[in-house]
């Protein structure tokens, strides 16, 4: 924009330009409202999840080694280590790293811890100032303020762009939202320079998170539509070609790429093939004009069922059938898969909450009443009606376009809860229209209409649509604010008043960690009392913590390593452990095991992946300090009299009594009950030890298992899973199990191993 300064000095010009440019104050105070929310977590000064730690130990290393990753990280699966150049999608470790060094380069200087924990919510901010120019772009400056507004508060797109969180998604968001401005753009404009722009936004948007991939699939399926409609191939080709090109095909030359014969990628090319073939038809007049309208539906069927052929001789079609099964029915392909809390199916209460009055009821308890009446939830659904509306209305797809985007990432939450990321800039742009309709509409009304004066623009209609749109506001911003408030740090336990500073950095860059932390104590024994090139094993969920805050390497993490041989291992009875030497010790060298309270709770997801969805198993879980307790005198058990004392530990379904004799700890008996039906009860004979499994009674009416008092709680382990390795080491100190326990601290053990050194073993781990 040429802005000539002579004529700023006219009041009437500075007037006109301020008029034009209203916008961008708000849209200021939007981007620095959705910022400072998210930077609430900031004040911890800790990372908030678990793939975080893995992103910022290697975005650190390239700022460190001049943006070069190295050959293999030996950290991860060690010690064959991991190639992360073929591994891992290189944007969510190279974009922070970029711009932290671009960020020094111009004379802004802070540790990389802080700058980590303050670029997801500044890519958040963006991202969501952003979404202004995709409103813009659909209606106008309105409906882009209000899709900004949404997107920078709700905390369905907070929850992966908050302050801590350097994940992928908060890399990916602002090229994302670019991506999506262009493409409207192309649609709206005929222009080559909005589809090649498109398609470097989603080139870029590619390389970060897999999840894109939603996007070719949305801009493809719109296309054919349109395809259908028998819509203007040259308008289509300068549209979709170079944003399939340099979006979806360039990147399958790079090093680390989708698979060929990704569905998403097949049917992005399938429907780019279709654009270019009816586009040259129709130009080189290869076939008469009224022949043109069957092209598209012959070249559909001809396609799909030639790739049903092929699939039977070409290697990978086959796989990507299995693909498309997936995401038509839900259903997760592999049990590892299905045991990822983030892959699991999300729900229409789960959409409701993210985008609704879920959050901020106790800040505002004297807007609850209506609270829920003003949400994005509602607004979202608001504008996918008028949009429905005026698709019938004007007959234009764009308006379809909207409609697919919204009812496609419902389906998609439904699928996976994760892609609740996904639904937030639609449902954010449909809450925007919606209001921007509401405001358009009441302006055209006869009352507004016939205003002319401020005292007659004022009247009650007017006030009206104030009112809804303050009401709006403040329930929302308050939404964001409450949620954002709430993300604290995983690794590290927090208080909010005054707020616990879990890492602070000191004047010669070094980690000061807050005392008496469960994670921070454990972690710090590895880090200092075990040798540098110890491995450890666990379950794989806390293995990047292991390698960033404990520096030691692993032989399984969040996103590699042998999950199904621990699986495999944690579930065999714990008399095999010699059948398992040959895998942990002589090809992983294995030195630690690292076991914690959250385990327990995750014994069921291992013994899904140990049998492939099988045979899921668990343990009853008790509270860990009793509920009650009944004294009695008298009483004969095992044919001996005693004073005793019911101890009750209350639990779901079932509560546990242990019967003590008064005055010590001897257990005489136990007993499960149902609260509902407490006639119902089942004796249980046998109790875990740090030496083993004791038996305490001989009652008959038994489903036989154990009991374990451990100081995160009481559980009862069923025959099935009493003996396994699992069970031994978290319930059992070790017992009859080779090992030596070096670290406790009740939440957390570390087990050193003493590997025997037999000439020939056998692994017992299942022939794959």
């Amino acid at each position: 924009m040429k802005i000539d300064l002579k004529k700023m000095a006219d009041k009437k010009t500075a007037i006109r330009i301020v008029m034009k440019y209203w916008y961008v104050l708000p849209l200021i105070i939007i981007f620095i409202f959705g910022f400072w929310i998210r930077s609430f977590p900031v004040k911890y000064g800790e990372l908030t999840g678990l793939d975080e730690f893995y992103i910022y130990r290697a975005s650190e290393y390239l700022v460190q080694h001049n943006l070069q990753q190295p050959d293999i990280d030996v950290m991860r699966n060690y010690p064959l280590g991991f190639k992360p150049s073929i591994g891992e999608y290189p944007g969510p470790t190279y974009i922070p790293a970029i711009m932290y060094l671009a960020a020094s380069a111009i004379g802004i200087k802070m540790h990389f811890l802080t700058f980590a924990l303050i670029f997801p919510a500044f890519m958040g901010a963006l991202a969501a100032a952003l979404m202004f120019f995709v409103g813009k772009a659909l209606q106008d400056n309105k409906t882009g303020l209000l899709a900004a507004f949404f997107l920078s508060v709700t905390p369905a797109f907070i929850t992966r762009t908050a302050g801590g969180g350097i994940e992928k998604e908060a890399a990916v968001a602002p090229f994302m939202i670019l991506s999506m401005w262009m493409f409207i753009a192309s649609y709206k404009k005929k222009s080559w320079l909005y589809g090649i722009l498109s398609g470097i936004f989603l080139l870029i948007s590619g390389q970060v998170w897999g999840g894109i991939q939603y996007f070719y699939v949305l801009y493809s399926f719109f296309v054919l539509i349109l395809l259908l409609l028998g819509k203007d191939t040259d308008h289509l080709l300068k549209m979709f070609a170079p944003l399939a090109i340099i979006g979806v095909v360039i990147p399958l030359a790079f090093t680390y790429h989708l698979p060929y014969f990704n569905p998403t990628v097949v049917v992005t090319e399938f429907v780019l093939a279709m654009v270019i073939i009816k586009y040259a038809l129709a130009r080189f007049a290869l076939v008469k004009k009224e022949q043109l309208k069957y092209v598209v539906p012959v070249i559909l069927v001809l396609g799909l069922v030639g790739i049903g052929v092929a699939s039977l001789f070409v290697e990978g079609l086959e796989d990507t059938f299995d693909r498309v099964n997936t995401l038509l029915t839900g259903k997760q392909a592999s049990a590892i898969a299905f045991t990822v809390a983030e892959n699991q199916p999300g729900s229409m209460n789960a959409i409701a909450q993210n985008i609704g009055f879920g959050f901020s009821q106790g800040l505002l308890p004297w807007l609850a009443p209506i609270g829920q009446y003003f949400t994005l939830w509602v607004f979202m659904m608001l504008g996918m009606l008028i949009a429905a509306y005026h698709l019938l209305k004007t007959k234009d797809p764009l308006y379809l376009y909207l409609v697919i985007w919204v009812v496609t990432s419902i389906w998609g939450v439904l699928f996976q809860i994760r892609l609740m990321f996904l639904l937030a800039p639609v449902a954010a742009l449909l809450g925007g229209y919606s209001i921007s309709a509401i405001i358009n509409s009441t302006k055209r009304l006869k009352i507004m209409q016939n205003a002319v004066t401020l005292k007659q623009k004022a009247n009650y209609v007017a006030q009206g649509l104030v009112l809804l749109v303050a009401i709006v506001v403040v329930i929302n911003a308050a939404e964001g604010y409450a949620f954002s408030n709430g993300i604290t740090p995983i690794i590290c336990f927090v208080q909010q008043n005054p707020p616990t500073q879990c890492i602070t950095i000191d004047g010669n860059g070094d980690y000061q960690y807050a005392p008496n932390q469960p994670w921070y104590e454990s972690l710090g024994y590895l880090a200092t009392k075990t040798p540098e090139d110890s491995n450890i094993i666990s379950w794989w969920d806390f293995g990047y913590w292991f390698q960033t805050r404990g520096l030691r390497n692993t032989v399984a993490d969040g996103g590699y390593g042998p999950r199904p041989e621990l699986a495999w291992w944690f579930t065999a009875d714990y008399t095999n452990w010699s059948m398992f030497e040959p895998e942990w010790r002589d090809k992983y060298g294995v030195d630690y095991i690292f076991m914690d309270y959250t385990l327990p709770g995750k014994y069921g997801a291992i013994s899904a992946i140990a049998s492939a969805g099988k045979n899921i198993q668990g343990f009853l879980q008790f509270s860990a300090q009793p509920s009650g307790g009944t004294e009695r005198r008298g009483v004969t058990i095992n044919n001996a009299t005693y004073n005793v004392t019911d101890v009750e530990f209350s639990g779901n379904p079932y509560n546990l009594v242990l019967t003590v004799q008064t005055g010590t700890t001897n257990i005489l008996e136990m007993r499960l009950y149902d609260p509902n039906q407490p006639a119902a009860k089942a004796f249980i004979n046998e109790v875990c030890t740090n030496a083993g499994i004791a038996r305490v009674s001989n009652r008959e009416q038994s489903p036989g298992g154990c009991i374990a008092l451990r100081p995160i709680g009481v559980f009862y382990l069923p025959d099935e899973v009493k003996n396994t390795i699992f069970s031994r080491l978290m319930f059992m100190e070790g017992a009859g199990l080779p090992v030596e326990k070096v670290f406790d601290n009740q939440l957390m053990q570390i087990y050193k191993i003493n590997w025997e050194q037999p000439e020939q073993l056998t692994s017992g781990l299942p022939s794959q």
